[in-house]
């Protein structure tokens, strides 16, 4: 690969990033991280919706949705 970084030097390049190289190490990562063990550590969908207020966010939607409003212009 030295050759091919000299001659981008040489087109006035100062730096090349590998974009594919990242994509790799970003995957890497990511299957690391979805191993069994971390599965068991990690949060469940029901918790993580109530942990961002998922269910009150819901309430406020049905509260402002088209059928709740049409009430007060009747």
């Amino acid at each position: 690969m030295a050759g091919k970084s000299e001659e981008l030097e040489e087109m006035g390049y100062s730096f090349v990033v590998h974009l594919n190289a990242l994509t790799y190490a970003a995957t890497y990562a990511d299957r690391e991280l979805i191993t069994e063990h971390a599965r068991e550590r990690m949060v469940q969908f029901n918790d993580f919706n109530n942990f961002v207020g998922l269910p009150e966010l819901n309430n406020r939607e049905q509260h402002y949705s088209k059928e709740e409003m049409a009430k007060y212009f009747e």
